[in-house]
């Protein structure tokens, strides 16, 4: 008997791509549907890395073009000139809690010209929920850029925001990166 392997590729990408973490195991073997939701599974709670940038090239489906198929004289868009399908994490969404209940709390990137970065520059937050304690991201000159060794994407820092129910701040791409994500959302650059 051979081994089989099973793979879903992307058609089309999307311009924008949510990944959706599945963080619940199934933990007994009578029929999952003859008992409560909550009885029969548990909550994963394991750390899963993910990336600010994603190439989504390799998870991409061969475009008929690619096999002389398709229409001729039209070029799919779909993949850039080097090969490359990148996207940039904007949000994170977080469950915290197990599978009876719990609380949601997000991170997003912010707009380059957002009031509540500008206000936190300024020094000067009329919000009463920023706390004085929170981390200041480094600041950055709109044009800095790094590279992630490609000559096409230029990294530039921005800053981010954790949000809950009652607390909004300002917080840094390292923690974002740390959290124990339940759905990442990134956008096509």
């Amino acid at each position: 008997m051979r081994k089989t392997f099973k793979r879903y590729l992307i058609a089309v990408p999307p311009p924008v791509l949510v990944i959706h973490l599945k963080r619940f195991q199934q933990i007994s073997k009578a029929n999952p549907y003859a008992m409560a939701f909550s009885s029969g599974f548990k909550k994963l709670d394991d750390y899963v890395s993910f990336p600010e940038y994603l190439d989504l090239a390799p998870f991409l489906a061969p475009r008929k073009e690619d096999f002389g198929l398709g229409k001729k004289g039209k070029k799919a868009k779909e993949h850039e000139s080097d090969g490359r399908c990148m996207y940039r994490l904007y949000a994170v969404v977080v469950h915290i809690g197990n599978m009876l209940g719990g609380h949601y709390i997000a991170y997003t990137a912010l707009p380059p010209a957002s009031p509540l970065a500008h206000q936190s520059s300024h020094g000067s937050s009329s919000s009463s929920s920023t706390s004085e304690t929170t981390p200041k991201p480094p600041a950055t000159e709109p044009d800095a850029a790094r590279t992630d060794g490609s000559s096409h994407h230029k990294k530039h820092t921005r800053q981010w925001a954790y949000i809950s129910d009652q607390v909004v701040r300002l917080t840094t791409l390292e923690e974002v990166l740390k959290a124990k994500a339940y759905i990442c959302m990134y956008e096509r650059i």
